[in-house]
């Protein structure tokens, strides 16, 4: 209970049973107290309700901030996954209609051996938890990686990753596919598939002209056009298995 000199507060009382005085919107909040409790020459009130009603409401707006904080570092944590990194500011500033046309870049396709008899025989749920597991490996490997490689799709059995030559940086991007390839194949033969077997996968690299866009508004995908990029799907549904011990990336031409 605080003691407050009625005459150094000086309330403006009207008809209306609002008050207007030195406590701002809070005013008739102090009236109504002043009704309730009332002494001769000074005012003895609980002010500490208009206190309280401050706080309150200070610190349901930090609640409010701090959710639309989480909310906007999920947005970018998710958006991180699914464009490269020089995308993504471009993306956040609201830009539309982003596209790119490197020179010399490599494309890399991992397909994921027996995907389709796996699930006929062990059903869709039991595979899902299995791809799930062997994807997270890869995108550990991606995550650690310092070359600029980016995984731009993931399918049931198969996933793309790319090194993007920029004009402005030149760099070897077949050899950054090549050392991320080895990674991913000794990481993901650590995992069992539904059978018991070690995963292994059927890898293929190749190098050349790329185009590349963000489709989409609601669900923005950087995806990735051109000969290049079918190629490479080409000769990695064609190559030989690899496994820990025994890693096969099968080359284009262009790189053989």
């Amino acid at each position: 209970v605080i003691i407050v000199d009625f005459h150094l507060f000086p309330l403006t009382l009207t008809s209306s049973g609002y008050a207007n005085s030195y406590f701002g919107n809070h005013a008739g909040t102090i009236y109504y107290a002043v009704i309730w409790i009332c002494a001769s020459g000074n005012l003895c009130a609980p002010l500490f309700i208009v206190t309280q009603s401050n706080w309150q409401d200070w610190a349901w707006r930090k609640r409010v901030l701090q959710d639309e904080e989480k909310e906007l570092q999920l947005e970018r944590t998710i958006l991180s996954a699914l464009v490269p990194e020089n995308v993504l500011p471009r993306l956040l500033d609201g830009e539309r209609n982003i596209t790119f046309n490197y020179r010399d870049s490599s494309v890399m396709f991992m397909y994921l051996e027996d995907c389709e008899h796996l699930t006929r025989h062990f059903g869709a749920f039991r595979v899902m938890e299995w791809t799930n597991e062997v994807y997270s490996c890869i995108d550990e490997v991606v995550r650690r990686d310092t070359s600029g490689l980016s995984k731009v799709e993931t399918f049931s059995n198969f996933v793309v990753a790319l090194s993007l030559n920029d004009d402005e940086v030149p760099r070897d991007t077949a050899g950054h596919c090549t050392i991320a390839a080895v990674k991913m194949i000794q990481s993901v033969f650590a995992v069992p598939r539904p059978d018991g077997k070690p995963t292994v996968l059927r890898v293929g690299v190749n190098t050349g002209p790329v185009c590349a866009e963000v489709i989409g508004n609601a669900s923005p995908r950087f995806s990735v056009f051109g000969d290049t990029v079918n190629t490479a799907s080409r000769i990695a549904s064609s190559a030989r298995r690899s496994s820990w011990g025994h890693p096969f990336i099968h080359l284009s031409e262009v790189l053989a």
